[in-house]
């Protein structure tokens, strides 16, 4: 049960610092207030480019990546403060919609199933997915490997 309430919340994290990144480009681009779906896709926009550079420089390590990624969570507490005050006064003043709080409700608990689903598929997942960044948080970056079928089939092994 403890392994499951960490990857819940190490998803969770991963996903704010996300949005944080993307606060921190959201900021000096935009001069209007954009939603925390269009800051995630900022964030994942700016982490791929951030991630070729550490690979580039052969410097993924798991402390780089915790680095980064709480680099990000820091930078989305700092950013969201204005829509925790947002949230707060609407509490207050009782405005929240139940259709809201249900919709919410209904994705946590879609997000709840979907941490603890053990499916992967064997013959795609677990040479891909699962090798390749098992292989960059052990050598640093991806390297080069011209007998992986995966890789030369791709130009990045994407």
């Amino acid at each position: 049960m403890r392994a499951y309430f960490s990857a819940f919340a190490w998803g969770i994290f991963i996903l704010l610092s996300l949005v944080g990144w993307g606060s921190a480009l959201d900021r000096p681009a935009c001069r209007r207030q954009t939603d925390w779906g269009q800051k995630a896709a900022w964030g994942i926009a700016f982490s791929v480019f951030a991630g070729g550079l550490f690979n580039f420089a052969g410097a993924i390590s798991p402390m780089a990546v915790f680095l980064y990624l709480a680099a990000g969570f820091i930078a989305w507490l700092y950013w969201a403060r204005p829509a925790w005050s947002d949230c707060r006064t609407l509490l207050r003043k009782g405005m929240t919609e139940p259709v809201t709080l249900l919709i919410c409700a209904i994705v946590l608990l879609q997000y709840a199933a979907w941490v603890s689903a053990p499916a992967f598929n064997r013959h795609d997942d677990l040479q891909g997915y699962f090798v390749f960044p098992h292989k960059m948080l052990q050598t640093g970056s991806l390297g080069t490997d011209p007998f992986s079928d995966k890789r030369t089939t791709a130009a990045l092994g994407g």
